[in-house]
């Protein structure tokens, strides 16, 4: 199920990039307030979409993008939702 959702996530990214704009602005918001704890991106990024400013957003972050946002690393992110042979 969560492969599932990646791929449609990803192919959602691929054919808006406005919406990877998007998604890339909300990566370094929630990173600016997480601090390393990785709850505290989490609930970030969720409220990211319940606020006005983000809702034409539609990505749904999955375990390893928390991971890879939680590391601080914007560009294994970028990378991921661009390449989908990387796991």
């Amino acid at each position: 199920m969560i492969v599932a959702e990646r791929t449609q996530s990803r192919d959602l990214l691929q054919n808006y990039p406005a919406h990877f704009a998007l998604r890339e602005r909300i990566c370094k918001l929630c990173q600016e307030k997480h601090n390393g704890d990785k709850e505290v991106l989490y609930k970030c990024l969720q409220n990211c979409y319940k606020n006005d400013q983000f809702e034409m957003c539609t990505y749904t972050f999955t375990a390893p993008d928390i991971e890879c946002l939680a590391a601080k690393d914007v560009f294994s992110c970028q990378q991921r939702a661009r390449h989908k042979d990387i796991p």
